[in-house]
């Protein structure tokens, strides 16, 4: 299964008045359905981005593939990381110096718990 997920951070330029949005995205490349999310919390590009990726995983089927392609840099090396098994050995210290950890830490145990194959591609 071949999914786009994508994130966005909008801050309006009013100093006086300053709003953030965020939202969260993805696209399955071969049913064309797709989802978007109104995203809350700790303001920062990242955040959204690594929501899209959950929203995928827990969109998904156990037992599957899923290719992911994002233009997040973060959510590359991330998921590369949960890929090549690196990320189960991190030290707790490192990993909740993230602020979107907890994200984090779902899409790794979905991914074990579902038995989802996941790879991805840096757009």
């Amino acid at each position: 299964m071949y999914f786009y997920t994508d994130g966005s951070l909008h801050i309006t330029d009013d100093p006086a008045n300053p709003e953030i949005s965020m939202g969260a995205a993805w696209y399955n490349c071969e049913t064309g359905v797709k989802m978007k999310h109104k995203v809350t919390g700790r303001a920062s590009s990242t955040n959204p981005e690594v929501l899209a990726v959950l929203s995928v995983v827990e969109a998904c089927p156990p037992n599957r593939v899923i290719n992911i392609s994002t233009d997040s840099q973060s959510v590359y090396f991330g998921l590369k990381a949960i890929i090549d098994g690196s990320y189960g050995n991190i030290l707790l210290q490192h990993i909740i110096k993230k602020s979107e950890w907890p994200t984090w830490e779902t899409i790794y145990l979905s991914l074990k718990e579902k038995n989802i194959l996941c790879q991805v591609t840096k757009i």
